[in-house]
């Protein structure tokens, strides 16, 4: 990548507050930022970060139109470095050959991207590392389901293709063959299961369910090292799924599983775990991967210097000990609604009174306003498509196993 004191940066996936965190980073290095966007109200598309922003064609409803869009802003904007922040990154990979006689792409190979993506392909990658992962079935036939109710014990259905924990199902399968669905202890049919996964579109992963603590880490990585990275536990979520809290805590055990991962494939770009550390015993087991900017990012502050991981050169950077940071409009409304007890409500205020709003700055105050011109969007799209306001944060954007 270019290591010009000054250059010209396009971030695409500019709805989301990772974008806009990151915005705020590199223009505060002196970077030039450009937004690219699909989203008629992106959060960074306001801040003060940003010089430019355009809106281009959905990379999932019209991706050659999204491409040839793409292209057209970078040679207008002179671009030197794409950085994708969402799941518009697989497009953008799938058509790496166009773009890069233009600019630099601050990301791995399709192929790459694609198998960590991949839940299914995710574990069998981490397994020929030798580091820990649940054990795992792969879901693609009838045969495989049997295979898979056959066998005891609590089990993790979701798609190999899913994000914030949507369409994730837990369920209890007993000696004597009988299965409950785990959270409500209700029966259910063998035959039923099988016919509902069975006429879902796309391959699933079934996981043996592991009892403990979970946690996400966020890296940037250049060529196999680590330049930046943090990890925090899942405190509160947005239903079962995104995490809207964040503390950054040492665990030396994680990291080593991500620098044995990132080394022995050569990762470069942006990339994200999510871990279970067992309760009974400690162990460290990697879940899935998400080969993009997550909200990990939210932890760094502007005297962590992160901008300079995207440029060769730089030691890991982390965040400070006592980082703490929120997405305080979904603290007050997921957050507040999920307390079960006096240590959830003391956990909660401390995230309220510590925490920085990720969104919310007094020299940059018009993204926390755009919050809820974004909130329109999400919930008119929810309902032009009749899915949840969780799967319209990125219906437009996001890949399910779409051909190249």
């Amino acid at each position: 990548m270019s290591t010009k004191a000054s250059c010209r940066i396009l971030l695409t996936g500019g709805r989301a507050p990772v974008a806009l965190e990151l915005a705020r980073h590199l223009s505060a290095a002196g970077h030039y930022i450009v937004i690219a966007e699909s989203c008629s109200a992106p959060l960074s598309g306001v801040s003060h970060a940003v010089a430019a922003v355009y809106r281009i064609p959905a990379p999932r409803l019209a991706t050659a139109a999204f491409v040839e869009e793409l292209i057209d802003v970078i040679k207008r904007e002179q671009i030197d470095i794409v950085i994708p922040t969402c799941e518009e990154i697989f497009y953008i990979a799938a058509a790496a050959e166009q773009l890069q006689p233009h600019c630099q792409l601050f990301m791995d190979d399709y192929d790459k991207l694609i198998a960590l993506h991949n839940k299914g392909r995710f574990v069998e990658m981490s397994q020929d590392c030798h580091l820990a992962v649940p054990e795992t079935f792969v879901l693609n036939s009838r045969q495989d389901w049997e295979d898979m109710i056959s066998q005891p014990g609590k089990w993790v259905l979701k798609p190999v293709y899913s994000r914030f924990s949507t369409n994730v199902q837990i369920i209890n399968v007993q000696t004597d063959g009988i299965i409950y669905e785990a959270e409500t202890n209700t029966p259910l049919a063998a035959k039923k299961l099988l016919e509902r996964y069975l006429t879902t579109p796309g391959s699933w992963i079934a996981q043996s369910y592991i009892e403990g603590q979970a946690y996400c880490s966020y890296s940037i990585v250049q060529h196999g090292q680590i330049a930046a990275h943090a990890v925090y536990p899942v405190e509160f979520t947005a239903g079962s799924g995104s995490c809207i809290s964040f503390r950054m805590v040492e665990r030396p055990d994680i990291t080593a599983w991500i620098q044995q991962f990132v080394t022995s494939y050569q990762l470069h770009g942006q990339v994200a775990f999510d871990f279970i550390v067992e309760a009974r015993t400690g162990q460290v087991y990697a879940i899935e991967c998400n080969p993009r900017a997550t909200s990990g990012v939210h932890l760094f502050q502007p005297m962590d210097r992160l901008a300079a991981a995207f440029f060769p050169g730089t030691v890991s950077i982390e965040p400070r000990s006592d980082a703490c940071a929120m997405i305080a409009m979904a603290m007050w409304s997921f957050g507040i609604t999920s307390l079960r007890s006096w240590r959830d409500v003391h956990k909660w205020w401390r995230f309220i009174w510590q925490g920085r709003d990720v969104v919310f700055r007094w020299r940059d105050p018009f993204p926390f306003l755009q919050q809820i011109r974004y909130l329109w969007f999400v919930y008119h799209l929810s309902k032009q498509q009749q899915i949840s306001l969780m799967e319209a944060t990125t219906f437009d954007i996001e890949w399910n196993g779409d051909s190249r």
